[in-house]
C-alpha cells in the first residue's frame, strides 16, 4: 500500500469513528429533547416544529443532494432548533419555547459554505444548548416580528428583554447551557428540567 493509500485509509478510519461518535451525540440529544418535551407537555405546551439553524434542511429524496447544496445540509443535527407553544389558546398570555442544540459554537460564517478549517479550535469552542423563553399578550402572536425587534438591539444579547409590537407586550429570556454541565440525570433535572417547569408555571416570574 502506498503512502497516499495509507493516509487515506487512516483518514477514512477517522471518518467511521466520527460518525459513530456523532450517533452517540445525537442519541444523547434525542433523550434530552424527549425529557424537555415531557415537561412541556405536562405544562400545556406542545411541540410545534424543528429546523436546521445554520443551513437548509436535507434535500428531498428526488433531488440530487450533491448539486448546488452545502454538505452541511446533510448534517442538520450539527445545529438544530425546535419550538414548543401553548397547546390550546390561552387568555391573557401565550408562551413559546425554543431549544437549540449546537454541536460546535466555534463555527464561523461569512455567507459562503462554512469551511471547518476556519473554525475556532475545537478545544476553545463548546457544545451547547441555547434556550429562548417567550411570552406575549397578543391574541395572534407575531413571533418573527418580535424576534426582529429583540435581535436588532444586539444579536448576542443574553438575559431578558421586553418589546411592544402592535399593542401587545412580548418578553424574551435567553439562557445557554454547556452540554458538559448536563453530566447526569440529577444535573439535567436541576439545570434544565426544573427551571423549565418553573417558567412554564410562572412565565413572568423572576
Amino acid at each position: 500500500m502506498s503512502i497516499q493509500q495509507q493516509e487515506l485509509a487512516a483518514a477514512l478510519t477517522d471518518v467511521r469513528r466520527a460518525f459513530r461518535l456523532v450517533y452517540a451525540y445525537q442519541r444523547r440529544l434525542f433523550d434530552l429533547y424527549a425529557e424537555v418535551d415531557a415537561v412541556l407537555l405536562e405544562k400545556g405546551l406542545a411541540f410545534d416544529q424543528w429546523g436546521a439553524v445554520f443551513n437548509a434542511p436535507p434535500p428531498r429524496k428526488g433531488t440530487p443532494f450533491f448539486r448546488n447544496r452545502w454538505a452541511w445540509d446533510m448534517l442538520p443535527g450539527y445545529a438544530v432548533g425546535s419550538f414548543w407553544a401553548d397547546e390550546k389558546p390561552r387568555k391573557g398570555l401565550r408562551r413559546r419555547f425554543l431549544l437549540q442544540a449546537l454541536a460546535d459554537t466555534g463555527r464561523t460564517f461569512s455567507g459562503a459554505e462554512p469551511d471547518p478549517v476556519q473554525f475556532e479550535a475545537v478545544e476553545e469552542s463548546r457544545s451547547a444548548l441555547r434556550m429562548a423563553r417567550w411570552t406575549t399578550t397578543a391574541g395572534s402572536p407575531d413571533w418573527n416580528g418580535a424576534w426582529q425587534m429583540v435581535s436588532s438591539k444586539d444579536w448576542s444579547w443574553k438575559g431578558r428583554a421586553t418589546v411592544e409590537l402592535d399593542g401587545a407586550t412580548y418578553t424574551y429570556e435567553y439562557e445557554e447551557r454547556d452540554l458538559t454541565e448536563l453530566v447526569d440525570p440529577a444535573a439535567v433535572r436541576a439545570l434544565l428540567l426544573d427551571p423549565l417547569g418553573r417558567w412554564a408555571d410562572d412565565p413572568l416570574g423572576g
